[in-house]
């Protein structure tokens, strides 16, 4: 194993998972369970990022472990009240679909996810407080509605989630859902844009900042300190997704 698949280990025991390298790639254990991966979704890590990368990919693989989403046999105006968006890396997705590919899951049990731009993904998960799971692409079939009603759906969830202060460049409601709120700068911040494009950041799980004061300096230090970082530069919102600012 290399640094990076060592500090995926170290991450992922803190949750009671074992990493082991096998002669044909690598298994994940919990409690008397094994889980080949079907592949190691670390290639390419940059030093700047490893630290979120290694969080993002145990944050997956933990998920399609202990929390995999649940086709309900229920219509879409049912399952989306409690519908909600999460921004995560895309190596928490690859690393998912990781697990499902090692034991020979079907597609519909792999997460239903879009592309949010700069590496990052929206994913749909139902959040009832007691009980929280992911949206799977089996439930979108089974809701029969577009990709894109399912993301208007979230994004109005999490719109009246709670109110936000148009005039604070920094969410952190801590409620979970605060890198999540950038898919809805633009119906809170537009007033922050330029020819409709708005600086943000998305440091880490606990905070989104928005206009000018999502500079490198400030995105690196949150980022630096979070207990879940996502993403270590600032970027540009437009339209429904990000950018890496130039």
């Amino acid at each position: 194993m290399n640094v990076h698949t060592d500090s995926l280990g170290t991450v992922l025991s803190k949750v009671r998972l074992g990493l082991e390298a096998t002669a044909s790639g690598f298994v994940v254990t919990y409690e008397n369970e094994r889980h080949p991966l079907g592949s190691m979704p670390l290639v390419g890590v940059s030093d700047e990022a490893a630290r979120g990368d290694v969080m993002a990919v145990a944050a997956g693989i933990e998920a399609a472990i202990k929390y995999p989403g649940r086709t309900a046999d229920e219509d879409f105006a049912t399952g989306a009240t409690t519908l909600l968006p999460k921004i995560e890396h895309r190596r928490f997705v690859e690393a998912y679909a990781a697990v499902l590919t090692g034991r020979g899951a079907p597609e519909s049990e792999q997460l239903l996810y879009r592309d949010f731009g700069a590496d990052l993904v929206v994913v749909y998960v139902r959040d009832e407080g007691w009980k929280f799971s992911h949206i799977t692409r089996g439930q979108f079939e089974r809701w029969d509605v577009s990709p894109g009603t399912v993301d208007a759906g979230a994004r109005s969830h999490l719109y009246h989630r709670a109110e936000l202060d148009w005039n604070d460049p920094l969410v952190a409601l801590g409620d979970g859902y605060d890198a999540a709120r950038a898919v809805i700068v633009g119906d809170v911040f537009y007033h922050l844009g330029q020819d409709g494009a708005v600086a943000v950041g998305i440091p880490d799980r606990d905070h989104l900042v928005v206009g000018p004061a999502a500079d490198a300096s400030a995105i690196g230090e949150l980022h630096a300190a979070a207990r879940y970082p996502i993403c270590p530069y600032p970027l540009v919102f437009r339209g429904d997704r990000v950018e890496r600012r130039a």
